[in-house]
């Protein structure tokens, strides 16, 4: 997971962030791969949890997306909550989307 410390990342800037890294992982020949990036703006610090085969290839990585890491944690285990998805769908989604009939699951 790497650390960057830096203001002004929330809202557009943490998707351009997310982007840059993203592309960064996918151009490099390190074979790391971001996962998810969180950012806590109080905090001015973004975090990239990778899936990568060294400290050194996310490194590589952030450097290159233009987010140099300020820290590096390797050995970092995570979990999302089972419950995840249905809190976040009622939480970001609009009604009438949640509640729009789904194409793969209606009768023909």
């Amino acid at each position: 997971m790497a650390e960057c410390y830096r203001p002004q990342l929330a809202g557009p800037p943490l998707d351009e962030a997310m982007t840059q890294l993203d592309l960064a992982a996918a151009s490099e020949a390190t074979g790391a791969r971001l996962l998810f990036t969180v950012c806590a703006p109080v905090d001015e610090v973004l975090y990239s949890l990778f899936w990568a085969p060294s400290l050194e290839s996310v490194v590589q990585v952030c450097a290159r997306a233009g987010f140099p890491a300020d820290r590096v944690s390797v050995g970092v285990d995570a979990r999302i909550n089972a419950n995840a998805e249905a809190s976040l769908l009622a939480a970001f989604m609009p009604r009438r989307v949640r509640e729009a009939p789904d194409c793969r699951t209606a009768k023909k």
